[in-house]
């Protein structure tokens, strides 16, 4: 069993809602966006294990989620957090909520279909330019973004 697949199967377990989601999402990915999740999952694994990565990708869906609704129970023309200051002092200055939040990010850049959606198109530019589209053992998503500004097409 990948390291893909033991993430998605501890997610599904602590979330069933999810599982059917994720089931059609493994089916998707690429032989490369396993690899790279895995490299991912790798690159955390050195302070964070799969339940714990599992648990941030959740925070992280779920927060999503809640910001949604309360945008949208509040005439989607409020934020919670309707300040930079807002959002320094409830969020960003809270280290270890931003650091599950920052991790169930970097997953959900190969479980969101969108946000696979962006990676394949970085890939794909950068394989036009000559930037590769390997990301080796780092984590995925932010060396795509390394390559893309080095490619000076952005």
């Amino acid at each position: 069993m990948t390291k893909t697949d033991e993430l998605i199967a501890y997610i599904s377990e602590r979330h069933p809602m999810q599982s059917k989601y994720l089931a059609k999402v493994r089916n998707e990915m690429t032989d490369q966006d396993i690899e790279e999740l895995g490299n991912v999952l790798d690159y955390f694994a050195e302070d964070h294990t799969i339940a714990e990565m599992g648990d941030a990708y959740l925070l992280f869906v779920e927060d999503t989620l809640a910001e949604t609704k309360y945008f949208v129970e509040n005439g989607s023309s409020r934020y919670r957090y309707s300040t930079l200051e807002d959002v320094i002092d409830q969020v960003y200055s809270n280290k270890a909520y931003m650091e599950k939040y920052m991790l169930g990010l970097q997953v959900s850049g190969y479980l969101w279909e969108n946000h696979r959606k962006i990676l394949g198109y970085f890939r794909n530019v950068l394989k036009s330019t000559g930037g590769g589209t390997r990301t080796g053992n780092r984590p995925g998503a932010w060396t795509i973004l390394r390559r893309a500004h080095q490619s000076r097409r952005f």
